[in-house]
């Protein structure tokens, strides 16, 4: 599995209360998500840049 970081509006994430836990969720698809831009951080930089997909 590849973990990539994505950028999303503040406003596109809800709380949501289970199990007397807080968790964050998003009302999306593992398909949108998977063809979302990507970010990295680049330390030398000291910021995020987009990353390349790799094929």
């Amino acid at each position: 599995m590849c973990i990539v970081d994505v950028a999303v509006a503040f406003d596109a994430v809800n709380v949501t209360e289970r199990n007397n836990k807080t968790w964050l969720t998003m009302d999306t698809t593992k398909g949108a998500l998977k063809s979302a831009a990507g970010f990295k951080f680049d330390k030398s930089q000291d910021m995020w840049t987009l990353s390349q997909k790799s094929v």
